[in-house]
């Protein structure tokens, strides 16, 4: 009876492993397409420090216990290493074959790759020819692949040493040129520039669509020793140029007054002018708002038109007499 019972446990135990063998060759190719990028060689499993005394070996009875307790223990002992070598095979890069790990971007797969992966464009081109002194590894990196794979590790995630990989082409992502800002028209930015140097100075501002600077950072600039009189609340550049806080007026010396239609004020105890102060009171300069900015420039000399009738008229005399 005891014999019939262990015949029926060996027929199953045969055609159980049988039908286990011939579904791992039936099973379908899986594929997954994701972004993957290579794993950090890990640390290295830690060995006997130099001097360690080794375990102690099990003794003569101990031993002849264990090997008295048959090829299943000794078959169950190989499948366990054999899982344990799987699962704990990390992303580590070896030196054997050029050998690395890399996880999908979801983490729900491990790949280990070497040089006998068979890895590809997705027009069938070699990745050899593009390697151009990068390792397998580093071409690879951060790449989107399609990974073919059919057994893979119950560990989490799942490992498994692919079949084929496919390098996707992707689109290139050209990056927005950096944009000069342009100030709308009517609007500034409150730099005052004096011959293409800025001046550092209270911001110029808008008044009812009039352009006011700072007066004293612009004459001091120019040349000019600016005077404040708390008493009158007035100021004078040099000794001929002299206006009021609030007053529309202006003078040059003895020259009769001047309007430009707006007074100067005083904004956070700065006097500031109208823009047509420059060319109109302060002579020789003009000024003007590009992109946002008060450009004052010296106002080109001109030279005096020479009437080339009368300088022909007046050689021919000289050359007569």
């Amino acid at each position: 009876m005891m014999r019939k019972v262990l015949a029926f446990v060996l027929l199953a135990t045969m055609t159980l492993t049988t039908g286990a063998v011939f579904a791992a060759e039936e099973a379908p190719a899986t594929e997954k397409t994701d972004r993957f990028t290579v794993m950090k060689p890990a640390e290295d499993a830690a060995a006997p420090a130099e001097g360690e005394a080794a375990a102690p070996e099990a003794s003569g009875e101990k031993a002849a216990a264990e090997a008295t307790t048959g090829d299943k223990v000794a078959a169950e002992t190989t499948t366990d290493a054999k899982a344990t070598a799987e699962t704990t095979t990390d992303a580590a890069v070896t030196a054997e074959d050029n050998a690395f790990s890399m996880i999908s971007e979801d983490g729900q797969l491990v790949i280990h790759i070497n040089d006998k992966t068979p890895v590809t464009f997705e027009d069938g081109k070699s990745v050899q020819e593009a390697l151009e002194g990068k390792t397998l590894a580093e071409l690879l990196d951060g790449r989107k692949l399609t990974v073919t794979y059919t057994i893979a590790t119950r560990s989490m995630p799942p490992q498994t040493s692919p079949e084929k990989v496919v390098v996707l082409y992707e689109e290139i992502t050209v990056l927005p040129q950096p944009v000069t800002p342009v100030v709308p028209e009517g609007t500034i930015t409150g730099e005052v520039l004096i011959d293409g140097i800025v001046v550092e100075a209270p911001a110029a501002y808008l008044k009812d669509e009039v352009v006011m600077l700072p007066l004293r950072a612009v004459a001091e600039k120019l040349g000019f020793d600016v005077t404040w009189d708390a008493a009158t609340r007035s100021v004078r550049l040099g000794n001929a140029i002299n206006l009021s806080i609030g007053q529309d007026y202006y003078t040059v010396g003895k020259m009769a007054p001047i309007t430009l239609g707006t007074a100067p004020q005083i904004v956070n105890h700065s006097t500031f002018v109208p823009m047509d102060f420059i060319g109109t009171v302060i002579s020789g300069y003009e000024a003007s708002v590009e992109n946002g900015q008060v450009m004052i420039k010296a106002t080109p000399v001109k030279e005096p038109k020479v009437d080339e009738t009368a300088e022909t008229e007046a050689t021919e005399t000289e050359a007569t007499e």
